[in-house]
């Protein structure tokens, strides 16, 4: 993300403060055209449809966290390229075959999920679960290998424009298809925009490094780092459990319209603690 030239004097000097300061300020613009968007959406879509995203951005919440099953966290402590293109390899093959899984569990086990959760609208856009956890598990993963690379300029901008895409589908579905369809499908693609850009990135840039990955090698890294999984991938787990609980709570207890107020109320209060902890 190119920074205007008038802006740059604002910046600190120390690479690591101004890393976190462009990673921050991106943040704070798509968290403010998020909010400024909220009175369009909420005139739109009915607090049902947003107890049904609400719902919905709970199973991504909870099973996205853990799609690489954390070997994400293994990609900058590498000294070797090499080693940490296995590492990326591994780990975008686990989000891949957890994407697999869900979606079998989803078709064998979707109809009694929604049942059970009392969100009944959500059962014709349940494919779209498997699809959302891909989504945001390539772009968790290649945006640490961003991080080993220094490519905060590169994750801002894929930051802000996963604003932009979230708001601009779900404003442009919302006056053209009736539903809570925009806001799932702009949940999808706010989390997924910005993958290519950083797959592309990575390519261009260590094109030969990503010529030495192998499976024996990814065997190899898989057993070297295998704390992630067994510990950090667990704790990751019920730490995000426990945030989703309370709307699964909610719509099992009141349904989803009583949810999509408790959403609408939450998305507003946690925007000043996504901000730097995003960041």
């Amino acid at each position: 993300m190119k920074i205007p030239g008038f802006m740059r004097r604002f910046l600190p000097k120390s690479a690591f403060a101004k890393s976190v300061s462009i990673l921050v300020g991106s943040t704070a613009i798509g968290q403010t055209i998020t909010v400024l968007a909220s009175p369009l959406l909420t005139r739109i879509y009915s607090p049902e449809d947003f107890g049904t995203l609400a719902v919905f951005a709970s199973f991504l919440g909870v099973v996205a966290v853990v799609a690489s099953l954390r070997y994400e966290l293994a990609l900058p402590l590498p000294e070797e390229d090499e080693t940490a293109a296995n590492v990326l390899a591994l780990s975008l093959s686990i989000v891949v075959a957890n994407t697999l899984l869900v979606g079998f569990l989803v078709w064998l086990f979707g109809d009694k999920l929604v049942k059970i959760v009392n969100a009944p609208r959500l059962h014709s856009f349940l494919w779209l679960v498997p699809l959302g956890i891909m989504g945001a598990g390539f772009y968790q993963v290649l945006s640490f290998w961003a991080v080993r690379k220094k490519a905060f300029n590169h994750i801002a901008q894929t930051k802000l424009n996963q604003s932009i895409g979230q708001i601009l589908t779900q404003l442009s579905l919302g006056v053209t298809v009736s539903g809570p369809v925009g806001l799932l499908l702009g949940q999808v693609i706010g989390q997924a925009m910005g993958s290519t850009t950083l797959a592309v990135l990575a390519w261009r840039n260590d094109e030969q490094s990503f010529k030495a990955v192998n499976p024996s090698d990814m065997l190899r890294v898989a057993s070297r780092y295998k704390d992630f999984p067994l510990f950090s991938s667990w704790s990751t787990l019920f730490n995000a459990l426990s945030l989703q609980i309370p709307v699964v709570l909610l719509s099992y207890l009141f349904g989803p319209t009583v949810t999509g107020l408790y959403s609408l109320g939450y998305r507003v209060l946690q925007t000043p603690m996504s901000l730097i902890g995003q960041s």
